[in-house]
């Protein structure tokens, strides 16, 4: 795990190039010297020396803080790694996971919307996550401001399980006005999730990998509100080029324009409430 961590470390370097590096070199081991010299196998005169010095010690600290904050790396192979994801074009090599990892074996309901919703929907995703929960159902979301945070507390104020797939690491919880709702979701038996870990820059790209992630776990997207040019539009392609359910809310708020988009090109159905599909 160590060599693949550091790899991920390394300038330009995904997923997808390590998957194509392993088939060449094997798979990349925790042992300094024979890492380097994969490396240089694979990649050759890509990386300086220091280079692979800063990624080696960076994979350090991350597993280091990883373990302070009580979470654990997942990688695809392992036995706790979700099989939803497999089906991803590029599915996530590790994953940081903080919480109760048997949660991402079971499939869930993906409640997701705007960072800014109205009053309405506020209220409609808190109700959504709160039902779900009723009915033992887990909640997906991403954590983000509005419709998923509203989402995470209905689920969480429900007695249930919630699962939040991040942008961010798990050390540096994005939107950092919801850390207290990720301490919470842990402490109710839920889980946090994340294939980016601490000291990674956040970046735009970073919100659709994870919207996708959503997507996997779900067995339903429920769309509370959302605009044309939502993220949440993300999640809803993923969901339908995963074969996933979708449904959306009925609203006749001006904000949910992609909640029809939705409907009128056949991509789900509209519902009245959540409990429509529990």
């Amino acid at each position: 795990m160590m060599g693949r961590l550091s790899a991920l470390n390394l300038p330009g370097i995904g997923s997808q190039s390590i998957r194509k590096a392993e088939q060449k070199a094997g798979r990349f081991i925790a042992d300094f010297p024979c890492w380097q010299e994969q490396i240089r196998k694979v990649w050759i005169n890509r990386f300086s020396s220091l280079d692979m010095h800063k990624a080696w010690e960076q994979a350090n600290r991350q597993r280091e803080t990883i373990e302070e904050i009580n979470g654990e790396i997942i990688s695809q192979e392992g036995l706790q790694y979700p099989a939803a994801f497999l089906n991803l074009e590029n599915p996530p090599l590790l994953l940081a996971v903080m919480g109760d990892a048997s949660l991402l074996k079971k499939k869930g309901i993906a409640i997701v919307g705007t960072r800014s919703p109205s009053q309405q929907a506020r209220e409609a995703a808190y109700q959504s996550g709160k039902f779900c929960a009723k009915a033992s159902q887990i909640v997906i979301s991403g954590l983000a401001l509005g419709c998923d945070t509203q989402a995470h507390w209905g689920a969480v104020h429900g007695g249930g399980e919630t699962v939040a797939v991040l942008p961010s690491s798990l050390s540096e919880i994005y939107p950092m006005r919801n850390r207290r709702l990720a301490r919470k979701i842990v402490a109710n038996g839920g889980v946090l999730i994340s294939e980016n870990f601490s000291e990674t820059k956040m970046e735009a790209y970073h919100f659709v990998q994870r919207n996708r992630m959503i997507a996997a776990l779900s067995e339903w997207v429920v769309v509370v509100e959302a605009g044309t040019n939502s993220g949440t539009m993300h999640t809803v392609r993923d969901g339908v080029e995963l074969s996933r359910k979708i449904a959306v809310l009925r609203t006749d708020q001006p904000m949910s324009a992609g909640c029809r988009e939705i409907i009128l090109q056949k991509k789900g159905v509209e519902i009245t409430s959540v409990l429509e599909i529990l």
